[in-house]
């Protein structure tokens, strides 16, 4: 579609919001109306020029679409009283308009631009106030429009143009014509976005800005959750995104880290290349840790200890393990501690004893996790509320740096005992935030199964903690006897400890998988087990992109049209979702207050009219969310999910697919197919060649992280380096 151009003087508007207009444009050459629909604002008088191409509404007959446009202001005196009089400064109307524009003629503008209040107290009806007050609103309607213009023609949608505004004040065009790149870091935007836009504004591509934006993004955007990189991986993973080879631009590549580092922008040690933000925030964890577990506890006797610990068995009716009991004596006796242990050990139960003595003892506690489904596992599962960490930190999505979460160093929790459970899915940045929202003399309490995938973000730092030997670890190994009856939890022991696997009355495992074989098996799952509610059952294997046959798209685009094949479709190009499809969120979204991870389902369809964007809602466990269309891609289908994404969660019904493909043996790992088969709680189907179940078995290792927290820890505690 070929662009074209239109210029001229606008008419009249006859819808007219921050993001939209629709209006009419006395066009300069031909002096004949066109009717424009345009992503701005727009006043009559403006003079307009715009790009975009005709359009035939069925109903509204031919109309410009305006892709991308530049706003004049007007000269002559009849366009310059259209213009003052069309509402852009308050209380300004035709009558003041006309007086204006009669008393200057066409200096009005040079008047208004140069702020001269005296000049317009020579007009009758205006004082100083109003003269101040005119002033301000000439200043706020040049200010928007000229900065709008500049992001709406870089390609960016409204919402995106004004947080650029709100975020690079107090003049978001000069700085961001001075580094470009400033903006890769915004959500939604990327070092794709940000490269196009810089380009567009004239860098180079060997611009030492553009390097060292590639350095930094490439730091902190490393895949496999590293926390750093070490020199010779940073140089090829940055070249790589750059489109630059650094090994033919050796001193390109030098000089960007020296003068990072001079900036202070990145932190070079014996390990790698850290960026500030990831080396600060694991010496953060590492000082605070090292303080909650210095701070000098008025620790309990064993004799009352004991006490307490024996009535909660009585009221749980159940004997505590030994390992169950030196867990809740440590959460009270020192500063920080770590419970770790598979399904069936008694992890829950350690963490009702850790309550229930706090209770006795008067003591404030909180229960968060890194999830809305794991938060509510452990809501359900201790009948004591728990929130996710995000909500207890109570994050900010406008503060700064030291201000993103109302709970930090200078506004810490006020509790006594905090428990974080799910603590394997913690990642560097959240536990930073964490740690430093905690006063001294807070007990702090991490648990979790380190036998587990990693965090999705970056860090290790379930591991870091335990292998830094510096806190008090209780490994749960004993498992109990109704749990021990459990083949889910019985083979979940046996992959950890490369065994071959027993299927028995909810553990089956069919070793011929087939899409034809998987419906038949959720089909089977809903009439035997009498359900249609679809949270209960879920598909997980290891493979989002169309990798292989089995992978997330694939499998996600049959199971919506085998259980929700007749669902109203959003009205958006590409986007296959529908009323009634089980949805999950595919980043954190601190306004909407939904996190990477959560799960809910597409409740309502609201279609756009008169020009206005539509929007679809979300039902999540924590309530209702709208999304615009535009949004969309903030969201996937989540009938199969990865095992990544099941973490945190538990479902009834789990159905394991390992693709019977060699293409997918990179993924296989023990402690993939671990953390998917413990996600069942009343039945799992695995669905696997032998060759594929066997090697995710027998493959013990993980893939490597780059992290440096133990490190901080030792450092901090021993002085070692």
């Amino acid at each position: 579609m070929t662009d074209k151009v239109v210029e001229g003087t606008v008419h009249s508007v006859f819808v007219n919001r921050e993001d939209f207009c629709i209006g009419t444009l006395m066009t300069a050459d031909t002096n004949t109306l066109v009717t424009f629909l345009g992503k701005f604002s727009s006043f009559p008088g403006e003079e307009l020029r715009a790009e975009g191409y005709y359009h035939e509404h069925a109903v509204h007959g031919i109309r410009f679409i305006v892709t991308n446009f530049n706003k004049k202001l007007p000269r002559s005196p009849e366009k310059l009283v259209l213009l003052l009089a069309s509402g852009i400064i308050p209380g300004v109307g035709p009558s003041m308009s006309q007086k204006l524009v009669d008393h200057f003629g066409n200096r009005v503008i040079d008047v208004l631009e140069g702020q001269s209040s005296t000049e317009l107290r020579e007009v009758s009806g205006i004082g100083r106030n109003k003269a101040t007050k005119i002033i301000q609103g000439w200043s706020e309607y040049r200010g928007q429009a000229h900065v709008l213009a500049f992001f709406l023609n870089a390609g960016f949608g409204l919402d995106a143009a004004k947080k650029m505004i709100r975020r690079f004040q107090p003049n978001p065009e000069k700085l961001l014509r001075d580094n470009p790149y400033r903006i890769a870091w915004m959500p939604g935007v990327g070092w794709g976005r940000a490269d196009k836009f810089a380009m567009k504004l004239g860098l180079g591509r060997l611009d030492p800005r553009r390097v060292a934006a590639a350095i930094l993004y490439t730091l902190l955007n490393a895949s496999h959750g590293h926390t750093y990189l070490p020199h010779e991986l940073l140089r090829g993973e940055a070249g790589l995104r750059a489109g630059v080879d650094f090994d033919s631009n050796d001193q390109l590549f030098l000089d960007a880290i020296a003068e990072l580092t001079n900036e202070k922008q990145i932190v070079v040690t014996k390990e790698g290349v850290y960026h500030k933000l990831m080396f600060f925030d694991e010496k953060s964890i590492a000082q605070n840790m090292v303080e909650l577990e210095k701070y000098p506890m008025q620790g309990l006797s064993k004799t009352k200890l004991d006490g307490l610990i024996d009535e909660y068995e009585q009221v749980i009716k159940t004997e505590l393990s030994e390992g169950q009991r030196k867990a809740i004596g440590l959460a009270f006796n020192r500063g920080a501690t770590v419970i770790t242990g598979g399904p069936g050990t008694g992890k829950t139960l350690s963490i009702g004893g850790i309550i229930y003595v706090a209770k006795k003892l008067q003591l404030t506690y909180k229960i968060a996790a890194p999830t809305g489904r794991a938060a509510r596992k452990i809501t359900e599962s201790t009948g004591n509320k728990a929130s996710t960490v995000h909500r207890m930190l109570d994050f900010q999505p406008f503060g700064d740096q030291d201000g993103m979460f109302a709970h930090n160093k200078k506004n810490p929790l006020e509790v006594d005992i905090l428990i974080v459970d799910e603590t394997s899915m913690m990642d560097t940045v959240i536990t930073a935030a964490l740690v430093k929202s905690l006063k001294p003399g807070t007990r702090l309490i991490f648990t979790g199964d380190s036998d587990q995938l990693e965090s999705v973000g970056a860090g290790n730092v379930l591991k870091d903690i335990i292998d830094s030997n510096m806190f008090h670890v209780t490994h749960l190994n004993k498992i109990f006897r109704q749990a021990a009856e459990s083949k889910i939890i019985v083979n979940a022991r046996r992959i950890n400890s490369g065994l071959p696997l027993e299927p028995g009355d909810d553990f089956f495992w069919m070793e011929k998988p087939s899409v034809d074989m998987l419906k038949r098996t959720i089909l089977r799952i809903m009439e035997k087990y009498n359900t249609k509610n679809l949270s209960d059952i879920q598909i997980v294997t290891p493979f989002r992109k169309r990798i292989t046959d089995f992978n997330i798209t694939t499998l996600n685009e049959i199971m919506q049209e085998m259980l929700n094949p007749n669902g109203a479709a959003l009205p958006i190009t590409d986007c296959v979702f529908r009323v009634g499809d089980k949805m999950i969120q595919n980043v954190n979204n601190y306004e909407k207050d939904v996190f990477n991870g959560d799960i809910g389902y597409i409740s309502a369809i609201e279609p756009g009219f008169a020009g206005m964007e539509g929007y679809f809602r979300v039902k999540f466990d924590t309530g209702e969310v709208d999304y615009h269309f535009r949004e969309w891609k903030q969201l996937d289908l989540a009938y199969a999910i990865t095992a990544h994404k099941s973490q945190g969660g538990e479902y009834l019904y789990v159905i394991v697919v390992l693709p019977p493909d060699r293409k997918a043996d990179i993924m296989l790992r023990r402690n993939l197919i671990y953390t998917a088969v413990t996600r069942a709680s009343k039945l799992c189907v695995l669905m696997g060649r032998p060759r594929e179940v066997n090697k995710a078995i027998e493959t013990k290792r993980t893939v490597e992280r780059f992290t440096g927290l133990r490190s901080r820890l030792l450092e901090i505690r021993f002085g070692k380096k």
